[in-house]
C-alpha cells in the first residue's frame, strides 16, 4: 500500500479544491454568457439552440480557465512569492511566454475543427498566420487580468489569514495571562482559609476550585461560550470567595433570562468580578456589595457590574485592577472590534463597569 505524508495529503485536498472551485466559475461564466449569446441572437430574429452557444462559451474559456486554475495553484503553492515583486513580474513573464502561444495554436485548431469537416495541419497552420494583431493584444489583455485578479485574491487571503493568525495570538496571549492570574487569586483564597485554621472549609474551597479550573481548561479551548455556563462559573466563584469573606462579601445577579441563551468569549467576566471583590473588599475592609445586571437590547447585550466603595476612594483602579480592564477591553476588541465596548464609572458610591457587546445565540455543540 502506498501512503503520503500529511503534507502531500493536504495540498492534494487543497489542488483538489482549486480545480473545482474554478471550474464552478468558469463554468458560471459559461452559463451565463451563452444565455446573454441566445437572447441576442434571439432578439434579432437569429436563434439558434442553447447548447450550441454554450458548447461556444466553454471551448473559448477552456485555455483561460487553465490558466487560471494553475496560477492559482501556483500561489497556494507558493504564498511567500505575492509579497515578492521580482517573483510576481518573472512569474507573469514566463507564464506570458508559455501560455499566449498555446492559447493561439489551441484557438486556431478550434477553429478549424468548428468550421471544416476534418482536421487539416495545413489549414490549422493557414488560420494561425492570419491571426491579427488585435487577436494577439485581446489574449494578453484577457490573460493579464487574469492574473492580476488572481494575485489580488490570492493576496488578501493571504492578507486575511495572517490577520486571523494574529489575532488568535494575540488571544491566546490573554488567555495565557488570564489563566494564571485567576489560579493565583482562587488559591490566595484557599490559602486563607488554610491560614484560619477552618479545616473543612478550606476543603470545601479546594472542591470549588477544583470544579472551577476544570471550567476554565475547558473553555480555554472554545472561542465562546453561553452566557449560562460563564454565569454558573461566576457563582461558583463568588462562593468560593464567600468561604473567606463570609457575610461581608454581597451580590446578586440581575436579567439573566434575557441573555442565558447568548454567548460571549470564556472567562470574560472573571477579571471583572475579581476587581470588584478587591475594590469593595480589600481596599478598605468593609463590606461588599457587588451587583452583576444584564440587558438585551434587540441584537445586543449590556452588561453592567458595579460594586460599594468608600466616599473618599480615589475613582482610578488601584495598581494592578486595570490590568484586568484592559485585557478585557482587549479580549472585546478582537473578538468584536468596534462592536463592543467597555465603559468604566466612578460616582463616589459605586465603581461601575459597562460592557455593550452583540449579542449571539450560542452555537449548538
Amino acid at each position: 500500500m502506498i501512503t503520503f505524508p500529511v503534507q502531500q495529503r493536504h495540498w492534494a485536498h487543497a489542488l483538489l479544491r482549486i480545480v473545482l472551485v474554478n471550474a464552478l466559475i468558469w463554468g458560471l461564466i459559461c452559463l451565463f454568457g451563452a444565455q446573454s449569446s441566445y437572447l441576442d441572437a434571439a432578439l434579432q430574429g437569429k436563434p439558434r439552440p442553447y447548447l450550441s452557444y454554450l458548447s461556444r462559451w466553454v471551448v473559448g474559456h477552456i485555455p483561460i480557465a487553465l490558466f487560471s486554475t494553475g496560477v492559482y495553484a501556483l500561489f497556494a503553492r507558493h504564498p511567500r512569492w505575492l509579497g515578492q515583486a521580482r517573483q510576481l513580474v518573472v512569474a507573469y513573464l514566463l507564464l506570458a511566454l508559455a501560455y499566449l502561444p498555446l492559447e493561439c495554436l489551441y484557438y486556431a485548431a478550434a477553429y478549424v475543427l468548428r468550421m471544416d469537416a476534418a482536421f487539416s495541419t495545413a489549414r490549422w497552420w493557414e488560420v494561425l498566420l492570419a491571426s491579427n494583431n488585435y487577436s494577439w493584444f485581446f489574449q494578453l489583455a484577457w490573460m493579464s487580468g487574469a492574473y492580476v485578479t488572481i494575485v489580488a485574491i490570492c493576496s488578501w487571503r493571504q492578507s486575511t489569514r495572517l490577520q486571523l493568525d494574529l489575532q488568535e495570538q494575540r488571544l491566546q496571549a490573554l488567555r495565557g495571562q488570564l489563566e494564571p492570574h485567576f489560579i493565583f487569586n482562587a488559591l490566595n483564597a484557599i490559602s486563607a482559609l488554610v491560614r484560619a485554621g477552618d479545616k473543612p472549609v478550606a476543603l470545601s474551597g479546594i472542591s470549588r476550585l477544583s470544579e472551577l479550573l476544570r471550567y476554565a481548561l475547558a473553555s480555554s479551548e472554545r472561542d465562546t461560550v453561553s452566557v449560562a455556563q460563564e454565569l454558573d462559573f461566576i457563582r461558583g466563584y463568588l462562593s468560593l470567595q464567600e468561604l473567606r469573606y463570609g457575610e461581608k462579601l454581597q451580590w446578586r445577579i440581575g436579567g439573566e433570562a434575557q441573555v442565558r441563551d447568548g454567548d460571549c468569549p470564556p472567562l470574560l467576566l472573571q477579571p471583572l468580578v475579581e476587581n470588584a471583590v478587591k475594590h469593595g473588599l480589600e481596599r478598605h475592609g468593609g463590606s461588599g456589595d457587588i451587583v452583576l445586571e444584564f440587558e438585551r437590547m434587540g441584537e445586543r447585550m449590556r452588561i453592567r457590574l458595579s460594586n460599594r466603595v468608600s466616599a473618599d476612594e480615589d475613582a482610578a483602579p488601584a495598581a494592578g485592577l486595570g490590568i484586568g480592564l484592559r485585557n478585557t477591553a482587549a479580549r472585546l476588541q478582537l473578538a468584536y472590534g468596534d462592536g463592543a465596548s467597555l465603559r468604566t464609572h466612578h460616582d463616589g458610591q459605586r465603581f461601575q463597569v459597562e460592557i455593550e457587546m452583540p449579542f449571539y445565540l450560542e452555537a449548538a455543540a
